[in-house]
């Protein structure tokens, strides 16, 4: 009858004990995990007197710890996805600070001053052109902005200078048709614009 109290007593103290552990969880993540656990547990106490020596315990015991294992390794997976596309969101915010860099040189070899440059680079790993150049837009002006206020006499202004204004159109094509040829982009997706003076 002594063994009977004690079956009795071992279940109920485990059950309390459970109880508690799930209700102080932090992490509800684990909770599911500790439910299986904690019903397995609950079976062979239930099933003791029947089983002896089955070391039951020691199979379950294997099968929590490979859940256990198997669920971290997710985790960690997760984590390194996560690290990676840190990684690569970096690594293209620096190949467009590159290729920005080269286009306003391209724009000075032209005989433009550049203003502002963006660029956007395809940043989606599934897509067939990632990592390519898929637009850029430009800002340039034909003479260099001036670094202080000075207040200087005005010139007259000739009305219809047309060999500057088409001089000028002409240079803002041909830095186009370069920057098309070098990053493989057709004139939709190369804009460039010229600031009034």
């Amino acid at each position: 009858m002594e063994e009977l109290y004690s079956w009795v007593k071992n279940i109920t103290c485990y059950l309390i004990f459970i109880t508690v552990a799930v209700n102080l969880l932090p992490n509800k993540n684990y909770e599911k995990y500790i439910r299986l656990f904690a019903g397995m547990v609950l079976i062979l106490l239930v099933v003791k007197p029947l089983t002896g020596g089955l070391r039951l315990e020691d199979k379950i015991s294997r099968y929590f710890e490979s859940i256990t294992f198997h669920n971290e390794a997710d985790e960690l997976k997760n984590d390194l996805i996560g690290m990676e596309n840190i990684r690569l969101g970096k690594v293209i915010e620096q190949y467009q600070e590159a290729v920005a860099g080269d286009l306003e040189q391209m724009a000075q070899m032209e005989g433009f001053y550049p203003i502002s440059t963006n660029v956007i680079i395809e940043s989606g790993q599934e897509k067939e052109n990632f990592g390519q150049v898929t637009q850029i837009s430009m800002m340039v002006a034909a003479e260099p902005e001036p670094q202080e206020t000075v207040v200087e006499p005005v010139e007259p202004v000739e009305i219809g200078n047309r060999d500057e204004v088409v001089r000028e159109n002409t240079s803002l094509n041909a830095l186009r048709r370069r920057i098309e040829e070098y990053y493989g982009l057709e004139g939709t997706y190369v804009e460039i614009q010229l600031k009034e003076r």
